[in-house]
């Protein structure tokens, strides 16, 4: 129940659509899923600070999706746990990360110049 291959995953779900070995809503939400359940978080760092430096940004997003796959880790070790350790979920949770972080900025700017006008 590991991956550890960077992008293994991702691209096994883009394999296994056109083949329809895989039903389109289980691709789509393991994908989708791992990104919007992150977006959040990424609002919330806008609103701490709405002036991070990419690096921390990046550093921020990495630390609480690693924590998260160490939990499920843990819990598997545990026998805890049903979800499978994958460096996919980090990757696809760090893009939801920064989406909601640049998303609410770009919509904070936007709303600030047509307030102003």
């Amino acid at each position: 129940p590991f991956n550890a291959i960077p992008f293994k995953t991702i691209a096994q779900y883009f394999i296994a659509l056109p083949s329809n070995d895989l039903p389109f809503l289980i691709t789509f939400s393991n994908l989708l899923g791992n990104i919007v359940l992150t977006v959040p978080l990424g609002f919330f760092i806008f609103l701490i600070n709405k002036r991070i430096r990419t690096l921390t940004l990046a550093l921020i997003a990495s630390s609480i999706c690693l924590f998260i796959e160490f939990v499920q880790l843990v819990l598997h070790l545990l026998g805890l746990g049903t979800r499978i350790i994958d460096i996919d979920d980090v990757i696809l949770n760090i893009v939801g990360i920064y989406l909601g972080y640049y998303v609410t900025k770009c919509l904070t700017k936007s709303l600030s110049i047509t307030q102003k006008t």
